[in-house]
């Protein structure tokens, strides 16, 4: 479960971009924050060209991202609902992906495999556990380590996505 202190410093306003969530109450979208870390951009840049945000609010981003991403999706478009075969999913691994497109393409959501939440290339890996490691400011290196079938597109494609889902105002009905 996501930390309760770090989930507050995230905020909807619908005077500010039309009620995405934002860091603190800045212009400082959750997507933006989010999408620049999965365009591989280091927190310590991330900190610099955004002087007012501090480390805990890309925590916070991170936090959030996994709440929202914790439940299962079906209207993922660019991750469809299929099951890479066994020959394809090494496709993957030889070049590296370049957008966010290719990014969100390595997510793949099957109802088969953890109650049909966004994984990995079809791994049993789910986005919400990535996430939650780099909330716990796991670093790269260490989840690579830990988890030798992903490579660092895959972390970055888990941030894709959270981007993707955080980057919609919540609904009315949520």
């Amino acid at each position: 479960m996501a930390d309760q202190g770090l989930l507050q410093r995230i905020t909807s306003n619908p005077a500010i971009f039309g009620g995405k969530p934002i860091v603190r109450g800045l212009r400082i979208s959750v997507a933006m924050v989010l999408s620049q870390l999965a365009q591989g951009v280091r927190l310590a840049d991330v900190l610099e060209d955004y002087p007012d945000l501090e480390p805990d609010d890309v925590r916070a981003c991170l936090a959030f991202a996994e709440a929202v991403t914790a439940h299962p999706h079906n209207d993922l478009e660019v991750g469809k609902a299929t099951t890479p075969s066994a020959s394809t999913r090494h496709d993957f691994l030889p070049r590296p992906a370049r957008t966010a497109k290719d990014l969100l393409a390595r997510i793949t959501v099957e109802s088969s495999k953890c109650g049909g939440r966004p994984c990995i290339r079809g791994l049993r890996i789910r986005v919400t556990d990535i996430l939650q490691l780099l909330v716990h400011e796991a670093p790269h290196e260490e989840i690579l380590t830990d988890h030798p079938n992903l490579v660092r597109d895959d972390i970055l494609a888990a941030l894709a996505y959270a981007a993707h889902q955080t980057g919609v105002a919540p609904s009315r009905n949520s």
